[in-house]
């Protein structure tokens, strides 16, 4: 099992030369609007109307009160910037609305193609952070629907991204990110899309498309994003809400805590593969403390990965801690698909997918072929370790829900028999297995699938660390309870620290902490029952 790690460092914007400018127009009007004010920062002084406090250096910034929105029926072409509602930024910049979230959008009719924002790397490394805003409406037949960028490093705080689409098989319906680093807390995207009904081809990515980039995103909401293909040559939607590419020389890596994942789509004339997440080339996904609900690719009939999809790749990387994944649909793989590309990838060369679930609950997923989850690799059934987590089986027959194959084996490996993962199954009435959770509920700015079991499988019975001893005084570390990566301790040294759960609230609330993404509360009032299943699992699901 590899989990890449990586740390991403961004500029500090307290430089000694730096200018602020705040807006006092909006971009039909004459005056200091945003295509005005970038406009002055890349030139280096005062343009159109703008006026700034301070001198002009390298790490400016640009506010936008929440009472002067940005609205553009057509990009403003004054400054030489086809395709954007702005000026190309190839600098360190912030964005920043004031007095509440201010609104980036395109008019009602407006016809032109044009994002909002394109970074460029054209000397050093830029960073440009964009934070308290709400993109709306953005429209491209390039990538990114709202926001392009290149070779920069890209910080989103506090934002909102609402029914931005992409068109002409091109990826990230609100966002795209190419190479460089990007940073996403406390946001939401919401309704965002990328579409295609011509050629052979196809879009991915709804929400977010990255490519050889290290990404990092906490406390956010994917609610409602797709992608569409409506073309008949090729009919398959990929990637409803993320979709993440690298290569071997340039690998892509995915971190997630603290997020929501619902009712996102991958649709097509003949299927969705991803509705969530896809994985292509060589990427590393790692979750923590986390929800899946509600995504759908396709149906139980056609389509593959409900949550999470490796589309026909090999090197990917999965780490699942603390995350719960229910009540999504596809065809092989209702919760979780990955596949790689072929028998000839059985290759010592050739790198290998993995899949590691920790403290996890994958139930209540349907699909035909394979309910819960799919894991098909041509080189190792190793690869895959299930380790103190709930995994949904909704039938006698465990391939229904759980399907394995390699090149020596088919059927359940060896790791879900063990000790330490315990099987859901339901009783002769087949009672589905997300009547073990409850219902989707706004919990502060975060929803989450709350799993319902305090005095049986979930509660007291997360682990707090997956040890490896390598020898020499030293052990590798996966994180349970605690932790955020793959580690290499010396024997003695402390433990990682707890991480709190999906809503911010601090582990262990009892005994130990809980698997699943929510940690329950023993002293909370709820009204219990009791069931038992077909394996003769007494649980007592609670309201």
């Amino acid at each position: 099992m590899i989990i890449r790690s990586f740390v991403v460092f961004f500029l500090s914007v307290t430089a000694s030369f730096a200018a602020q400018i705040t807006l006092t127009t909006d971009p039909d009007t004459a005056g200091c609007n945003l295509d005005a004010a970038v406009f002055s920062v890349l030139e280096g002084a005062n343009r159109e109307g703008c006026i700034a406090i301070g001198a002009y250096g390298t790490d400016d910034t640009i506010l936008v009160p929440a009472s002067i929105p940005q609205s553009y029926t057509a990009p403003a072409d004054s400054f030489g910037n086809p395709g954007n509602a702005v000026p190309a930024i190839d600098k360190t910049l912030v964005v920043k609305g004031i007095g509440g979230r201010a609104i980036i959008s395109r008019s009602v009719g407006s016809t032109d193609n044009f994002r909002f924002f394109e970074i460029d790397k054209t000397g050093g490394t830029p960073l440009v952070r964009f934070e308290n805003l709400r993109f709306e409406g953005g429209f491209s037949g390039g990538q990114g629907g709202a926001i392009y960028s290149d070779d920069a490093d890209i910080e989103i705080v506090n934002c909102e991204f609402v029914q931005n689409q992409t068109s002409n098989a091109s990826n990230g319906g609100a966002v795209y990110v190419r190479l460089g680093s990007l940073s996403i807390t406390g946001s939401k995207f919401e309704q965002n899309a990328v579409n295609f009904d011509v050629g052979s081809l196809t879009p991915a990515g709804g929400a977010l498309s990255v490519f050889a980039t290290d990404v990092n995103i906490e406390e956010t909401l994917f609610i409602g994003n797709s992608g569409n293909n409506d073309d008949s040559l090729f009919n398959v939607g990929l990637a409803g809400a993320i979709q993440a590419e690298g290569t071997i020389g340039t690998p892509s890596s995915v971190t997630i805590a603290r997020s929501v994942f619902q009712d996102n789509l991958a649709s097509g004339v003949g299927s969705g593969i991803g509705a969530a997440i896809m994985l292509s080339g060589n990427t590393a996904l790692n979750v923590f403390d986390s929800t899946f609900v509600g995504n759908s690719a396709g149906t139980s009939a056609a389509g593959n990965g409900g949550a999470i999809a490796v589309f026909t790749s090999t090197g990917n990387d999965i780490l699942l801690v603390n995350t719960t994944i229910s009540g999504n649909t596809g065809r092989r793989g209702g919760g979780i698909d990955i596949k790689s590309s072929s028998v000839s990838d059985n290759d010592e060369n050739t790198p290998n997918n993995s899949l590691l679930i920790i403290n996890s609950i994958i139930s209540g997923n349907e699909g035909s072929v394979a309910s819960e989850f799919s894991f098909t690799d041509w080189q190792a059934a190793d690869s895959l370790v299930v380790v103190n987590s709930l995994i949904g089986d909704d039938s006698e027959n465990r391939a229904d829900s759980i399907r394995i194959h390699n090149s020596d084996t088919s059927g359940v490996n060896n790791a879900l028999e063990s000790g330490s993962t315990q099987l859901l199954m339901s009783d002769e009435d087949n009672i589905a297995l997300d009547a073990f959770l409850q219902p989707l509920e706004a919990s502060g700015t975060v929803k989450a699938h709350l799993p319902v079991i305090p005095m049986g499988l979930a509660h007291d019975s997360g682990i707090e660390l997956f040890t490896v001893f390598v020898g020499g005084g030293s052990k590798t570390v996966y994180p349970g309870c605690r932790g955020t990566g793959l580690e290499t301790i010396a024997t003695g040294d402390p433990d990682p620290a707890y991480r709190n759960d999906q809503l911010g609230t601090s582990r262990p609330k009892g005994a130990q902490c809980d698997i699943g993404s929510i940690e329950l509360d023993p002293d909370a009032d709820q009204f219990c029952w009791t069931l038992v299943t077909s394996n003769n699992k007494v649980i007592a699901p609670c309201l």
